[in-house]
């Protein structure tokens, strides 16, 4: 297996995930968050009212959702699927579909809908429990079918 050196890989957040966390949130606030207190409460400050963001003097990056290679992140750069965060060092996607991480439940194409049809047993379990079923479950609830039922 080839890994990427550090500098290839890029972290990816996705569309509403926060990309910074601080302590801030937990109490002892910041100047900078101290001075916002009120803003969250819905009474406005000035740089608030004009929609300039503070940022926490504590705040460090959040952990991504997963990383990509340089050579995937472009392209979503070019088809303005994503955007640059933190200080353009990492992207947050701009749309909030879910993305194949996992295994094939978290994504049913058109080969897991054929082998569904066909009667595999693997892509049955994905379609309907998601490969989360306990194997008693999976023997009651999705029997192995015959080959070809229509015969």
């Amino acid at each position: 297996m080839i890994v990427a050196p550090p500098r290839f890989i890029v972290p990816v957040y996705r569309f509403n995930q926060s990309t910074l966390t601080s302590p801030c949130v937990l109490g002892n606030m910041c100047a900078i968050c101290h001075i916002h207190a009120p803003c969250a409460a819905g009474a406005l400050c000035g740089d608030c009212r004009r929609l300039l963001p503070h940022v926490c003097q504590r705040a460090t990056p959040a952990p991504p959702a997963f990383h990509i290679t340089r050579r995937a992140a472009l392209p979503l750069i070019w088809n303005l699927l994503a955007h640059f965060v933190l200080d353009n060092t990492a992207l947050q996607l701009n749309y909030p579909g879910l993305e194949n991480l996992r295994d094939q439940s978290s994504h049913v194409a058109e080969s897991i809908i054929l082998a569904y049809v066909a009667g595999v047993l693997a892509a049955r379990n994905a379609v309907n429990f998601g490969w989360s079923a306990p194997p008693s479950a999976v023997t009651r609830y999705c029997p192995i079918p015959t080959k070809y039922p229509f015969v």
